[in-house]
Formats: C-alpha cells, structure tokens, sequence
C-alpha cells in the first residue's frame, strides 16, 4: 500500500512511500529518510494528533493505504552536514567579527502581549531573506530569536502580513518556553533548536534563526501562540479577579460600614422613642401636677372663703358678745343704780311689795341669762382661737403638714414638699384645655404676690 509523508514545516513536500501493514513506523522513516534526507532519530510521526512510537506497526495504529503521516524534526544533533545541505540551511562558518549579532536578530518591541506590526527594513537582509522564504513556503507562523536574555535567547512568534511585514503575536523568554511545553521538550524542535544555540555567537544565531523558519512544523509555531495568547488570557483574567476581589472587598468593606450606620441609627432611633416616651411620661406628670397644684388652689380659694365666713361670724359674735356687754353694764349700771336707790329708799320705798318682788324676779333671770350667754360666748372664743392658731400654722395646700416656707413676700404659708411641687408645675397648653385662666407665674394666696 502506499503512504504520504509530509515534512515538519510547509515548505517540504508529501512523499509518497511503498509500505506494508505490518512495516514499523521505524521501518517508513527510514524509508523517508532515503528519499529527503531527514535522520531517523531526528523525526517524530505524528498521526491523527498521536505521537507514534519507532517500535510499532502500522497495523497497530490502523493506518490504511493513503492516509497521511506528519514528520516533525524534534533533535537537530542527528543531522550530518549533508542533511542540513539538503534542508537549504548553510553549515556553520566563521562570520567576520565587524558583523554586529543584532544583524541575525528579528525585530521586536512592545509588551510580551502587545501585538504590534514590524516592517522589516532593507537593511536587514538576512532577516529579509527568511522572511521572504517563509513567505515563499507558504508559512503563516514563525519562531524567530529577538534577543538575548543574561545569556539564554528571547523569541518571538509572528504572524506573517506579507514579504515584509509581520505582526508580533508573542514574545517569550527561554525559560517561560520550556516551562509551557513542560512534557514535551523530548519532541520539541523549537526547544530543540534553541538549546543548541549561543546568543553571544553571531554565526550560532544565524544557523538557529534558519533553522527555526526551515525545521518548525506550522502546529508547534501556533501552538507556542496559542500558549501565549492562553499565558496573556491567564494574566488579563488574574488581574480581572484580583480586580474583582479588591473590589468585592471594598463592597464587603462599604456593606460593614452601612451595616454599622444601621445599627447606630436604629439603637439612635431607639434612643430617641424612648426620650419621646419619657418626655410624654413628664408631660403627663406635670399635667397632672398642674392639675393637683390648681385644684388645691382651688380648695385654697375655697378654704380662704370658708375661712372668711367664719371670721365674720366670728366679728357678729364678737359684735353680738360686745352688745351683751353693753347691755351687761347698762343693766349692771341700772341694777347699781337701783340697788343705790334700794339702800338710799329713795324709790324703792315708792314701789309696791309685789312690783319689787317681780323687780327682782325679772332682775335675777336676767342676770342668770347673761352670765350663761357670757360663759357660751367665752367658751366659742377660745375654741374658735385654737382654730385660728391651727389654720394659720398648717400648710395651705396640703392642711396637714405645718408651714415651713417663707415666700420672698414674707409669708408662711406652705410646707416644703407643696411649695416643690407648686414651683414645678407652671403653665401650659393643659390650662386652656381644661378652661383655666393661664396664670404667668405663682401668687401668695394671702396678699396675691407672685413667687
């Protein structure tokens, strides 16, 4: 049955082999190695995205009569003089020293991610001269050196626009490389190559930088992009979330503060409807302490009338008891004189037994009467005194406790706990409410001052 066997980059040709089903892969390579010079050890097959194994049949991997095998060149040590004639890459050769080593180096600029167009100028030849070649061979992707980094080379993967132009896809140091094709280093041709390479050496970049466009297989140059579009995605992304976390953490940050500012104006709210409460609570106690104060005033005005009363009854008693007097010493007067006239018989020897017998009846009542009457008004007097005394050291508000304080009028009139209680109480909106006349301040009930 026949294969076809395409070399490691687009610019080599399929060839076609003679093969049997039972043929070791090892067995075809060698074959394609006497076709197009390529070293066996050199090349790994590649076939439907499997790495083949040198020690296996075709049979074992079902490969049929014109399937296609990819061969990659992964070991450039294995390559003769004659090898590397026939892959159009010059053997290696003394350069003259004047020939600076940036001469070799592809151009590059901008961030590790920045994709940035290079025009290559005419100048550069040998960096034209591969461009051009891969241009020529069909090759959308290249690897090439760009630079030198404490010793070990920096590359750049591009994207080829046209003959002279190129859009810089990636920029990757040595290391960083090795480490995103960690696990396939073994088959790598760009690892290969560059581990071979000296950057002080400008004949070793030149050869390295050919066999970079000669030897790379399309798939390692997009796969050595995609891994760093990947790396540059990576990169973009932690930043995105180290982004989002700072910011999730100012939002968590600004959520504790507003929950804090909750917390404070609900316990101030709190605060404040229990002030509000309490406030309502005094209002309501000195409501009705006004209303105490007011209707003890009002017992006051009405005690003082009483009071009043009583001691113009008492001026009608003493008027009354005055007029018993008069009347006393006008009959004592009288009965002086009658008893002047009895012993000096001047009249009394003119009166008739029985008239003075009735003389002195009416005489002796009359006398009885008023001693009684004087007794009574005595006795009314004495008791309406102690009651005086009472009333005019007890407490006009109270009428229990005595009066201790002394008004800045001058006036005792109240105990300690009233007058408290009556300073306290003032005025407000409950006075028309319960129709009183608002009074400014407190009076003395006794001479009207206020206090």
């Amino acid at each position: 049955m026949q294969l076809f066997v395409r070399g490691g980059n687009a610019a080599s040709r399929s060839v076609v082999l003679d093969v049997q089903q039972g043929d070791l892969i090892r067995d075809v390579l060698r074959k394609y190695e006497a076709k197009e010079g390529f070293p066996v050890d050199a090349l790994r097959v590649i076939f439907q995205g499997k790495l083949l194994d040198h020690d296996k049949a075709l049979n074992y991997y079902n490969i049929k009569h014109g399937d296609t095998l990819n061969a990659i060149v992964t070991n450039t040590k294995c390559f003769s003089a004659t090898s590397i004639t026939s892959l159009r890459v010059e053997k290696c050769r003394v350069i003259h020293p004047s020939i600076h080593l940036s001469r070799f180096l592809f151009p590059s600029g901008g961030n590790s991610s920045e994709r940035v167009e290079h025009t290559i100028p005419e100048s550069s030849v040998e960096n034209r001269a591969r461009l051009l070649e891969a241009y020529n061979a069909g090759c959308k992707t290249i690897v090439q050196i760009v630079g030198d980094d404490y010793g070990k080379p920096r590359i750049g993967v591009f994207d080829i626009k046209s003959q002279t132009t190129v859009y810089q896809a990636a920029k990757l140091l040595f290391g960083d490389l090795k480490l995103k094709l960690e696990g396939l280093c073994e088959y790598s041709t760009v690892v290969s190559i560059l581990s071979e390479v000296e950057v002080g050496r400008a004949a070793s970049v030149r050869n390295a930088q050919m066999a970079l466009i000669m030897s790379v297989s399309p798939w390692e140059a997009k796969h050595l992009k995609a891994l760093a579009e990947l790396h540059d995605t990576t990169v973009t992304l932690g930043k995105r979330d180290r982004t989002i976390f700072e910011k999730d953490r100012a939002i968590s940050e600004k959520d504790r503060i507003i929950d804090e500012e909750r917390r404070t104006a609900q316990k101030l709210t709190n605060t404040i409807k229990e002030k509000d409460s309490t406030i309502q609570h005094h209002e309501a106690a000195i409501a009705e302490h006004r209303k105490t104060t007011k209707k003890l005033t009002n017992t006051n005005f009405e005690k003082d009338a009483t009071i009043m009363k009583h001691k113009a009854t008492i001026k009608e008693r003493d008027a009354a008891i005055h007029s018993l007097q008069d009347e006393n010493a006008r009959l004592g007067q009288q009965n002086a004189s009658l008893e002047r006239d009895r012993l000096s018989g001047a009249r009394l020897h003119q009166i008739s037994a029985a008239e003075l017998g009735c003389l002195v009846t009416n005489i002796d009542s009359e006398v009885t009467r008023l001693t009684q009457l004087r007794g009574a008004a005595e006795d009314q007097r004495a008791k309406t005194e102690v009651a005086e005394r009472e009333r005019e050291s007890t407490c006009m508000a109270c009428l229990e406790e005595p009066r201790a304080v002394v008004l800045p009028c001058g006036c005792k009139v109240y105990c300690g706990s009233c007058y408290e209680r009556i300073l306290a109480g003032g005025t407000d909106d409950a006075d028309a409410e319960e129709d009183f006349e608002p009074e400014p301040t407190s009076k003395c009930p006794l001479c009207s001052k206020p206090f």
